[in-house]
């Protein structure tokens, strides 16, 4: 008997020795903050910054402003030739100079639809703009939403860690005062030593997630970056799907680049057919004519240039833009389809994910925290062991960890709602 206090007393103490270099090792770590109430970056913040700094959006601006200049251009005349020409006799004096301008008169409304062409290829690459900012600031939102979720589960564990090290100091001295049994002590070095395993995890999991927030927002990975802002627990409420439906039909960014690629189809079909008319080229000049000294004349020259159509008057790329259009017309057909089925989607995801999270926040964690309560007194006058609060703290931290994941499910349906119907709050400037 004797001989097993002694390997339980060594057994003690080499546990406080390695609880004390975990202690002085856990001291001299830097934890790093991730969230900050005061300095940090909002979800606005984020998409802000996303758009202002993505590459790809900015390729999309250029190529937009282009596009404007190219409409200017197509404006303009078609470009005059000036042309100049001589004849002189081998011998003698004789000879004759020609000077003469030709200017395309752009029958069959050429120009017009060249004009109309380029404002819808602009119009076109202007929604690409607006698209790839929505899709954007939607990616933000939902990266910015995960990685405030795993913020949060980081902080409850540093909380419970805080606890448990609270605790544990309390049960180191009773033991050292033989109030408590070494066993307690020892369990719960286990349990402190296993959350903070949990929180090396949790950390590099928002560490992973803050470098990939950083790369959508256009940050350098080394430089720092803190969130700020919590999840509305509060309801959202919205229009009816039909406003909403509606709504998304008009206004969203992808659908309109539908639209537009129909209408620079239609723009398309009227430059082909004009293609196929007739065109003509008008000639104005001035002619010198010396035959000898004293017989010299001079001569206006005029004319005009006909261009014969194709035999076939550009049928062929008339009927090529036809079956473009009504290929358009087809995409623009499933494109409307696929937003009806968004907008529904995501009413039905918000409701179901709203509820869920207000059951789990009253009737889950609530009830449990107070169930905890009770546990915890009854550990304190004797009537529980230790491994049974224990148990129950787990269990509590876990559905607080549920609860979190509610709350970033609701959130992320919010934010669908938003990229669905093209909602004012999804792009920040």
């Amino acid at each position: 008997m004797i001989h097993v206090i002694r390997i339980l007393f060594v057994l003690s103490l080499l546990i406080a020795g390695a609880t004390c270099l975990i202690a002085q090792s856990t001291a001299t770590v830097t934890r790093p903050q991730f969230l900050d109430q005061v300095n940090g970056i909002t979800a606005d913040d984020a998409v802000r910054m996303a758009i202002a700094n993505n590459d790809q959006i900015n390729a999309l601006r250029k190529e937009a402003e282009a596009s404007e200049r190219l409409v200017a251009q197509a404006g303009q005349r078609a470009r005059m030739s000036v042309e100049a020409s001589g004849q002189q006799r081998t011998f003698g004096s004789a000879h004759r100079y020609t000077i003469q301008g030709t200017m395309p008169l752009e029958l069959g409304g050429r120009r017009r639809t060249r004009v109309l062409t380029a404002q819808r290829e602009a119009e076109v690459k202007l929604l690409a703009v607006a698209q790839a900012e929505n899709a954007l600031a939607a990616r933000v939102r939902m990266k910015f939403g995960e990685t405030l979720a795993l913020a949060y589960k980081h902080e409850l564990v540093e909380d419970f860690l805080r606890s448990l090290s609270e605790s544990f100091r309390l049960i180191q001295a009773r033991v050292v005062e033989g109030k408590t049994a070494p066993l307690e002590e020892n369990m719960l070095l286990v349990e402190l030593n296993r959350v903070r395993a949990k929180r090396e995890v949790a950390e590099s999991n928002v560490l992973i997630s803050l470098l990939e927030l950083r790369t959508l927002i256009g940050l350098d990975p080394a430089e720092s970056l803190t969130l700020r802002g919590d999840f509305d627990q509060s309801p959202s409420t919205f229009d009816s799907a039909s406003v909403l439906t509606a709504r998304a039909l008009d206004s969203r960014p992808d659908l309109l680049v539908l639209k537009a690629m129909e209408d620079l189809a239609d723009a398309e079909i009227e430059m082909a057919a004009s293609n196929g008319k007739l065109d003509a080229m008008a000639t104005l000049g001035y002619q010198r004519l010396k035959m000898t000294e004293t017989v010299q004349f001079n001569y206006v020259v005029f004319g005009i240039r006909f261009l014969l159509p194709y035999k076939n008057r550009s049928r062929d790329a008339i009927e090529a833009a036809v079956i473009s259009k009504e290929a358009m017309e087809k995409r623009r057909a499933f494109g409307e389809l696929v937003v009806r089925q968004d907008v529904a989607k995501a009413l039905v995801r918000y409701d179901s994910a709203f509820r869920s999270m207000s059951i789990t926040r009253a009737g889950v964690v609530g009830q449990a925290e107070q169930n905890l309560d009770v546990v915890r007194q009854m550990y304190e006058l004797g009537s529980n062991s230790l491994l049974e609060y224990l148990a129950e703290q787990r269990r509590v931290i876990e559905l607080r960890e549920s609860l979190i994941d509610s709350e970033l499910e609701t959130y992320l349906a919010k934010v669908e709602i938003y990229r669905a119907t093209n909602a004012p709050e999804l792009v920040t400037r």
